[in-house]
């Protein structure tokens, strides 16, 4: 996750002294988009919030839940991508962070019960 995280930074450094909006996902943009669509942030604050988010739930996921979210991205991000092209083009990560988020949840209540899944869904 932190590889990943380093290329937001640059990117999101990068594009505060370059055009890098030919990156974002709207229609008519070439396949490039698509691998650089997780990269490319609307601000910093954005890529903060996904950042902790990713990094708070990344180190809580056991093996077989890490499996489940690279297959759940797998089949679902390039299903999300194609649907979420607009005129107006679109950025950030969030999708892989909400990802993570559900497969904790999955985790924590297969692990731990509904008591547990309720009280830490209400907590957030």
């Amino acid at each position: 996750m932190i590889p990943f995280l380093l290329i937001c930074v640059l990117v999101l450094s990068v594009s505060r002294y370059h055009d890098v909006s030919f990156l974002y996902l709207s229609r008519g943009c070439d396949p490039l988009c698509y691998i650089a669509y997780p990269f490319v942030h609307a601000s910093f604050t954005h890529l903060l919030v996904n950042t902790i988010t990713i990094l708070s739930f990344w180190e809580r996921l056991d093996r077989e839940s890490t499996k489940a979210f690279l297959m759940s991205l797998l089949l679902s991000y390039p299903a999300v991508t194609a649907i979420g092209i607009s005129d107006t083009p679109t950025v950030g990560a969030s999708g892989i962070a909400f990802t993570i988020v559900g497969t904790y949840l999955s985790m924590l209540l297969r692990d731990h019960g509904i008591k547990t899944f309720i009280r830490f869904f209400l907590l957030v």
